[in-house]
């Protein structure tokens, strides 16, 4: 049984999820020991499992074979969950060289990735390719650097030791005659230049576990300034793999039923956190939660937050490894809260041609677009300046969310093209293929974006060969799915 500590804004639904699919939950919350009636549960943890840097997933680190079996358990119960193995874990040591010299800090080569290192992560000023240990101390969305500090923090289940110097006892431990007793062993067996960091799994411990837990980390230290096997710049110690998990719309939709299956949860509970909208989401499900009492049917509650009419929304453009690309900018023509439906115009820039399509950019050129929350795919219009449509660009992608201020989805590389003489092509399948070799998604998510594909290429094709104007696309019902 893998043991899991979990924090975060998914923490109520993963508890739920987890605890049902036979993983032990070890160091609970307060909030999460009240809802789920677990005692604290001091153990140490297999698993931890936190909110990722943007919200929108989780991090979780700890041994590969613990890893599989929770990436399979998300993919089981989480219709378009993203899972992307980090190239360098959280913890992990390495010999890096300084590559560039920034006014904020400096670029290190890692060998298998690039590390950015803070000069407040810095214990001296460094020189252009001098090689210096650094440990990776926070992951990064794709796109961005990692960041890796000078200060070396060695973890073990129930203490971390670390190069900071000073005696530190978890503030989930609140005997003081406890916390006394941990100070003292810490004090008598550190060695010089070292401190300790007692975990939560310290509380109660025998001090012969305690004794030879610290004798474990203070070997590592004696491998310190060995040589990386591959060189340097290179790995020299590893503790846990670490993997990111995305969670699209759909699966921050099943999370808020499993949440609702415990507390009060309003629909859209998770994306809206995710936003960090905690303040509004709270208030809201404390009146909920007043006016529902003991009932656990929380299908009317309601967050109303939805963009108006002559606002402009981000389009952002997530790929299955996690790099966001912003598609632009797009002022809302039209809209339907209810419906959950935005129409976006933007004006198009650059030079060149469409993707997937013959037809070339020119300037005056615009597209019209339909975005419908929950939707696997959206189509955009291609128009010049004199108003004729020039293509339809239909992605596939994850379950369409509406933020007040963007529109998001994780796209599936395969997509479908139009042209205006008639021809309807599905394109980008070897992408989709190559995004599932890779692990990013399952077979089952793969075949559900070929099924969408198709369907695209089937209703693409039935359209009159006289493409709409933009005053009639406009004028179009918006979509009711």
């Amino acid at each position: 049984m893998n043991r899991v500590r979990v924090r975060g804004i998914y923490s109520t639904a993963l508890t739920h999820l987890l605890h049902r699919r036979g993983f032990s939950i070890v160091q609970p919350s307060r909030k999460i020991q009240e809802r789920f009636q677990l005692g604290p549960l001091y153990e140490p943890f297999d698993l931890e499992l936190k909110d990722s840097e943007c919200g929108q997933g989780i991090i979780a680190a700890g041994p590969k074979e613990a890893l599989e079996k929770l990436a399979t358990t998300f993919q089981d119960d989480l219709p378009d969950v993203m899972t992307r193995p980090v190239k360098a874990p959280l913890h992990s040591v390495y010999w890096g060289l300084v590559q560039s010299l920034r006014p904020s800090g400096y670029l290190m080569d890692l060998g298998c990735d690039v590390g950015f290192l803070p000069h407040s992560k810095a214990s001296r000023p460094l020189r252009l390719g001098e090689a210096i240990l650094v440990q990776v101390c926070e992951l990064a969305p794709a796109g961005k650097h990692l960041i890796v500090t000078m200060e070396i923090s060695l973890p073990g289940q129930r203490a971390v030791l670390s190069s900071q110097g000073n005696i530190r006892v978890s503030r989930e431990i609140e005997e003081l005659a406890e916390r006394e007793r941990l100070l003292r062993v810490g004090r008598r067996l550190l060695p010089p230049g070292w401190g300790v960091i007692w975990r939560t799994a310290a509380y109660q411990c025998d001090e012969p576990e305690l004794i030879a837990e610290l004798e474990r980390l203070v070997a590592h230290t004696e491998h310190l300034h060995d040589h990386p096997e591959e060189g340097i710049p290179g790995l020299l110690l590893g503790f846990e793999a670490t993997t990111q998990f995305e969670f699209p719309g759909s699966a921050k939709q099943r999370l808020d039923q499993l949440r609702g299956e415990i507390v009060p949860t309003l629909p859209g509970h998770h994306k809206y956190k995710a936003a960090g909208s905690f303040r509004t989401v709270d208030r809201a499900e404390a009146r909920l939660q007043q006016y529902l009492g003991d009932n656990t049917d929380h299908s009317n509650g309601r967050m109303v937050e939805f963009p108006e009419v002559g606002e402009t929304l981000l389009i952002e453009h997530v790929k299955p490894e996690g790099e966001t690309i912003i598609l632009g900018r797009g002022k809302v023509m039209a809209a339907d809260s209810a419906k959950k439906t935005v129409q976006l115009r933007r004006e198009i820039r650059g030079n060149g041609s469409y993707d997937g399509l013959s037809a070339l950019k020119a300037p005056g050129d615009f597209a019209l677009t339909e975005f419908c929350e929950g939707r696997w795919e959206y189509r955009t219009f291609y128009y010049s300046n004199d108003e004729r449509c020039k293509g339809i660009y239909a992605n596939v992608n994850t379950p369409i969310e509406i933020y007040p201020d963007r529109v998001r989805y994780i796209d599936l590389e395969i997509d479908v093209t139009r042209e205006p003489e008639g021809e309807v092509r599905i394109i980008d399948e070897a992408k989709l293929h190559a995004a599932m070799e890779a692990g990013y998604l399952r077979e089952k998510l793969a075949e559900r974006a070929r099924q969408v594909a198709a369907q695209l290429k089937t209703e693409l094709s039935e359209i009159s060969s006289i493409f709409p104007r933009p005053a009639e696309f406009m004028k179009r019902p918006l979509t009711d799915s």
